[in-house]
């Protein structure tokens, strides 16, 4: 059988920031920014029907890492039998807070 390869691609989303409202919008930054402060990646555990099933693919999420490092992720596509696994593990990783002039920001 040949090996598995399980990948979580993510994006984040595109925002300005405001200095009128109390809580600012998120900040996009690139996947390589996002990768450099990621302390806790945890991979994804290939689900046993999706393997005997032969199901492989991408699953692409956006995530939302909040001021302390926290991840929301959301989906934006998969094959259903993937989704699930991708969103466990993604949920358990943890940021190192991302500043911007000092400042923690989502």
């Amino acid at each position: 059988m040949k090996p598995v390869v399980f990948y979580i691609v993510f994006a984040m989303v595109s925002a300005c920031l405001s200095q009128t409202q109390p809580l600012a919008a998120p900040v996009s930054i690139s996947a390589q920014e996002a990768s450099l402060n990621l302390l806790h990646p945890v991979q994804p555990l290939y689900p046993a029907l999706a393997k005997a099933a032969h199901i492989q693919g991408v699953v692409r999420l956006e995530l939302l890492i909040d001021e302390t490092g926290v991840v929301t992720p959301r989906v934006l596509s998969g094959h259903p039998m993937l989704v699930q696994a991708a969103l466990d593990a993604v949920k358990q990783w943890k940021y190192k807070p991302f500043e911007r002039e000092g400042k923690a920001i989502r």
